[in-house]
């Protein structure tokens, strides 16, 4: 491969103190352009053949060395005591690269090949170099394209790769690829940033690759417990009416971002039903007994005999409403918040948004139990026939009905989570995001979660927002 004089001065420009000592010729650099608000997958930049691109090729054979006087080495192979940092025994970690860094004081980290487990947080005036090929004495690597053997990934633990936040001043990247932690390692409803910078900071890329996985798909909601069946009669007595259902959650609404990334609400929880109610009631019938006299006349008791009362069947109990769905998580490439992040000869890639969990079903309501009916009273005279022989008339006094008691009502449905969004570039506050030359890729939006309550919204898939 061969390098274009404006792909080389722009790496030039990005360092404090020289890093090789080849691939220099002069030459000027287009100035980054602004990201288009509509851009889909477009690449920015300069145009191929453009300018005097014909005479500022380099071979990529030449190599490049890197130059311990203004860095600190880092290898896989390397060491963690507080002395590393030289060409022969380099750091093991970025981390403790750049730490050895800020206190030789030197500008650059150089970073030798392999892939770097580890959470990284930039600091004002350092630059990471990757794509270096480490030797007994000496970092070296072509001048083509090693920005693929140098790799930064997060560790299970972290949902952003590298950060930098409100730094005071200016760091770079340079010949590295940037990778989320892998798919299985993210968590539910979790968003996931490959670069993240906020405040007070400026950052450079050049010819970065960010290619990160999909936000975590949002859980549904638990089911709402059923309401118990009623056991007992002798309620007070009610309608026998059945509970009303409660109300379906509301599905949460799109998501929003702040200085700390992006966050959405779960779906609304579903309103508990209503408690059924107890069974109606009626009274045992009522008689009046008495004797025949000599006369065949009735001769009525003082107290009326009469049936005993039903009992009301109590009604069932509500059921719970169930839980709101979680809303997925984001998938974004770059996130400047408040922060200027300048971008060359680069590409980024986000991957799909999560989609939302569905809500969880309303628990039903519980039965209603039968009312019992009451015993009729003995039997006993009630009336004297005047024919001779006297007749008596005998009567039995019913006992009441109760009612049916009514069913609890069902548990209204918890609401769907909101889909997570895929976006390459975001920015918010006084947030700046400016590129040239750069390939932006998105993923699909997240679907928002339905299935028993009111629906979440979907997420946003975008190259830039805005």
């Amino acid at each position: 491969m061969r390098l274009s004089r404006a792909h080389r001065l722009f790496f030039g420009a990005l360092f404090a103190v020289p890093v090789a000592i080849a691939c220099s010729k002069e030459a000027s650099i287009e100035l980054p352009q602004s990201l288009p608000s509509n851009g889909n997958g477009m690449t920015l930049g300069v145009e191929a053949g453009s300018s005097d691109d014909a005479d500022a090729d380099v071979d990529a054979n030449t190599c490049e060395r890197a130059n311990a006087n203004t860095g600190v080495f880092v290898a896989t192979t390397g060491v963690t005591s507080n002395t590393c940092g030289s060409v022969d025994a380099p750091c093991k970690t970025v981390a403790l690269g750049i730490t050895q860094a800020l206190a030789a004081p030197k500008a650059n980290v150089y970073v030798a090949a392999g892939t770097y487990i580890e959470h990284v947080e930039l600091q004002a005036g350092i630059t990471l170099v990757g794509g270096w090929d480490a030797g007994a004495n000496e970092f070296t690597h072509a001048c083509g394209s090693p920005e693929s053997v140098t790799i930064l990934r997060a560790t299970p633990a972290d949902n952003v790769t590298v950060g930098a936040h409100d730094l005071g001043g200016k760091a770079g990247l340079a010949m590295l690829r940037i990778e989320s932690k892998a798919q299985d390692d993210v968590g539910a409803g979790e968003s996931i940033y490959g670069l993240m910078a906020t405040g007070n900071t400026m950052l450079t890329l050049d010819t970065v690759t960010i290619a990160i996985a999909n936000g975590g798909a949002g859980t549904d909601g638990t089911n709402g417990n059923d309401g118990a069946a009623a056991i007992d009669v002798g309620c007070t007595s009610g309608t026998g009416m059945d509970g009303a259902k409660g109300t379906q959650g509301a599905g949460a609404s799109a998501g929003t971002f702040s200085e700390t990334g992006y966050s959405a609400s779960a779906g609304g929880s579903g309103g508990n039903g209503g408690a059924g109610k107890n069974g109606t009631l009626s009274a045992g019938v009522c008689v009046t007994c008495g004797t025949c006299d000599a006369d065949c006349k009735l001769v009525e008791d003082i107290d009326a005999t009469c049936g005993e009362d039903g009992k009301s069947g109590c009604g069932g109990a509500a059921g719970n409403g169930g839980a709101g769905g979680m809303s997925g998580g984001s998938s974004i490439g770059v996130y400047a918040w408040d922060a200027s992040v300048q971008i060359a000869h680069s590409s980024v890639q986000a991957g799909n948004g999560g989609n939302g969990g569905a809500g969880g079903a309303g628990g039903a309501g519980g039965a209603g139990i039968a009312g019992t009916t009451g015993l009729d009273a003995a039997s006993c005279t009630t009336s004297c026939s005047e024919d001779v022989p006297c007749d008596e008339t005998a009567s039995t006094a019913a006992g009441g009905t109760g009612g049916m008691g009514g069913a609890g009502g069902a548990g209204g449905g918890g609401g769907g989570g909101a889909g997570g969004s895929s976006i390459a570039t975001y920015q918010g506050g006084t947030g700046l995001v400016t590129a040239t030359d750069t390939t932006f890729t998105h993923g699909s939006a997240g679907h928002g979660g339905g299935a028993n309550g009111t629906v979440g919204a979907d997420g946003v898939a975008a190259d830039h927002i805005p």
